[in-house]
C-alpha cells in the first residue's frame, strides 16, 4: 500500500493498493464524491501516476520472485481496478490523517474500517 500526493505539495493524499491475494488494484479516496474514472478497464483519472507507480511495483514483485525462485502465478495485466468504500474526510486537510489510517488498518477484503465509524466523534 502507498500513500501518493497528488497535485503540488498541500494538495490531496490518496492510497493506492497492489492486492496480489485478490488481483486487484485498489485506489482509496477520502474526498466526497471523488471516484476512479474507468475508461476500457483502465483507470483514466491519475493515469500518468499510475503507470509509473505500478511499473515500478510491478518490477520489484518480479525481481523478488526472480531472487527466490519463485514462479509468478499472476499477471499484473490482467488486475482489475477497484474503489472501496472508505470514510470521507468533511474538511479539507485531514486527508493526510486518513491515508496514514488507511495504511495502518487496511486488510484489502475490509469494507467497512472498524476505527472509523465513530470518526466524526473523535474530533
Amino acid at each position: 500500500m502507498t500513500p501518493a500526493l497528488i497535485g503540488n505539495p498541500g494538495s490531496h493524499y490518496v492510497c493506492f493498493v497492489v492486492n496480489l491475494k485478490s488481483q486487484k488494484l485498489q485506489f482509496m479516496n477520502n474526498l466526497i464524491g471523488e471516484t476512479l474514472h474507468m475508461k476500457n478497464g483502465e483507470a483514466t483519472m491519475y493515469k500518468k501516476m499510475f503507470d509509473v507507480w505500478l511499473k515500478e511495483v510491478e518490477a520489484f514483485v518480479t525481481e523478488l520472485h526472480k531472487k527466490r525462485k519463485i514462479k509468478m502465478s499472476f499477471q499484473f495485466n490482467t488486475f482489475k481496478w477497484e474503489t472501496p468504500r472508505v470514510p470521507t474526510q468533511t474538511d479539507k486537510g485531514s486527508c493526510g490523517v486518513f491515508c496514514m489510517k488507511f495504511l495502518a488498518e487496511w486488510d484489502g477484503d475490509n469494507t467497512q474500517m472498524e476505527s472509523f465509524k465513530n470518526w466524526s466523534k473523535m474530533r
